[in-house]
């Protein structure tokens, strides 16, 4: 991701080793951090308050992360495309693409139309029985 031009916010370290943790923060850099299990409330906690442009994880994180409007990519063993090798790379480089160029994302950020005053009052007396 740091050959693709992309900064890191954190980087889940939950089942490595001291080794690879070490190996893996002189790669990312000090500004990434390294969570060792990253909970529900952090993870929310960061959507909340960092600027967050994409998310990469597994399928548990997908609600939360769609939640806070936030485009969410699957890296966890399910996926459904490679992302080994020279072709995994670009297959990776493309979901990645995809999820933040999605139209969605304008669509649901975009702050929902108010409805004029008489209109919402019809709609009201409509859902009446």
């Amino acid at each position: 991701m740091l050959d693709f031009g992309m900064t890191l916010a954190g980087v889940s370290v939950q089942k490595t080793n001291a080794d690879d943790r070490r190996k893996m923060q002189a790669i990312v850099g000090s500004a990434c951090r390294l969570y060792d299990g990253m909970g529900t409330d952090t993870l929310r906690s960061l959507l909340q308050h960092g600027d967050i442009d994409v998310v990469l994880g597994g399928g548990g994180s997908r609600y939360d992360v769609l939640k806070a409007k936030v485009p969410w990519v699957e890296v966890n063993h399910e996926r459904r495309i490679a992302l080994s090798g020279y072709d995994g790379m670009a297959n990776f480089a493309a979901a990645i693409a995809g999820a933040i160029a999605s139209p969605i994302w304008d669509i649901v950020r975009a702050q929902a139309p108010d409805l004029a005053p008489r209109a919402r009052a019809r709609l009201y007396r409509e859902a009446l029985p």
